[in-house]
């Protein structure tokens, strides 16, 4: 029963390992429809998140949102 419980874990790991890759690889396409109807991404200066104060970590929560 260990046995079988070790491969069931090691195959579970894989098939996650695989599926949340795969989910990786999508952003250039996600992006590319994004451009294709008009949105674009901008990069912020310095100075301007200086003048609406806006820190690097406000900016990585939006992006990672």
């Amino acid at each position: 029963m260990k046995k079988f419980t070790a491969i069931l874990s090691v195959l579970l790991s894989a098939v996650l390992l695989v599926a949340l890759c795969a989910c990786g690889s999508t952003w250039g396409s996600i992006k590319a429809a994004y451009e294709k109807e008009g949105y674009t991404e901008l990069e912020l200066s310095e100075e301007i998140k200086k003048s609406l104060s806006i820190r690097d970590e406000d900016i990585e929560e939006a992006d990672a949102t």
